[in-house]
């Protein structure tokens, strides 16, 4: 399979995962639409990159998503692939996270991702072939304390993905979950940027758990593998001729999942209240 060229089309591409990914994929000879709002950046990091093709695009834009995948097919052909990596979180807890933010975030991490699926399908149903790569996270399995907006937009990117992997099976269109944990890249920096509002509030009930959360950047990215890492991964799936349903990435995402699925609500309850100073 490493000699056949592939249309791939990578939301989230210009920093982290996304990045890399499109590296590696343009680096092999794949053509690549690389989509990011951040074009500046994605023209200095592919500019050795002859095969992709990077541009600027607000995943927020959801209704302009089906003329952007028809524009793109018309020009490029239609995306054989589609890896869906765009996605934020801002956290706090649930009763404090504004709504604004709570429709943004889902607007990103799930509404985009099913618009965009929606619309390449129509094109893969034709040629009876496609793969669709949902980046997720260990937090779509598990659901994390002031986190759970986040985590609500990744069970429901798992949901769909699983729901899709039985309903695409008549045209061999496969549907595959990546499932990071602690990964090394702008995304715990900018969440704890967008978050601060939320976490350093006064006379909120929740101050001094959110003051643990604080600060703790550095400590997250001594447990992440890289973005490296988790694009090679990705790149092995497309490279496959019979991927897997799902794909964690770090070890804490085999180990969360078995938590919640064999120990007991109340044991992992506590262990996850303990561990966010909870009590």
């Amino acid at each position: 399979m490493h000699d056949i060229i592939k249309r791939v089309l990578v939301t989230g591409a210009s920093s982290g995962i996304g990045m890399e990914l499109t590296k590696k994929l343009g680096q092999h000879g794949h053509h690549v639409v690389a989509l990011a709002r951040r074009k500046e950046k994605m023209d200095i990091s592919f500019k050795d990159v002859p095969t992709v093709t990077p541009i600027a695009f607000d995943v927020c834009n959801i209704s302009g998503i089906p003329g952007l995948i028809k524009e793109i097919s018309e020009t490029f052909g239609p995306p054989s692939i589609l890896v869906n990596n765009a996605g934020y979180s801002v956290r706090a807890a649930i009763e404090e996270v504004p709504q604004i933010e709570v429709q943004k975030m889902f607007d990103v991490n799930f509404m985009s991702a099913l618009a965009f699926i929606q619309a390449v399908l129509p094109y893969m149903r034709n040629e009876k072939n496609g793969l669709i790569i949902n980046v997720s996270s260990v937090v779509g399995r598990v659901a994390i304390p002031f986190n759970g907006i986040y985590s609500a937009t990744k069970y429901a990117l798992e949901a769909i993905s699983d729901c899709l992997r039985i309903e695409l099976q008549p045209w061999k269109i496969k549907v595959v979950l990546v499932e990071p944990g602690p990964v090394h890249t702008e995304f715990a920096a900018a969440s704890e940027e967008l978050s601060k509002y939320l976490l350093t509030a006064k006379n909120t009930p929740y101050e001094k758990y959110y003051i643990p959360l604080m600060g703790k950047v550095d400590k997250f990215n001594q447990k992440a593998v890289s973005a490296s890492f988790a694009a090679d991964i990705i790149f092995k799936i497309i490279e496959s001729e019979s991927p897997k349903a799902r794909y964690p990435v770090h070890w804490i995402a085999y180990v969360m999942p078995f938590l919640r699925n064999f120990v007991p609500s109340r044991l992992t309850d506590y262990l996850l209240a303990k561990y966010h100073r909870i009590r």
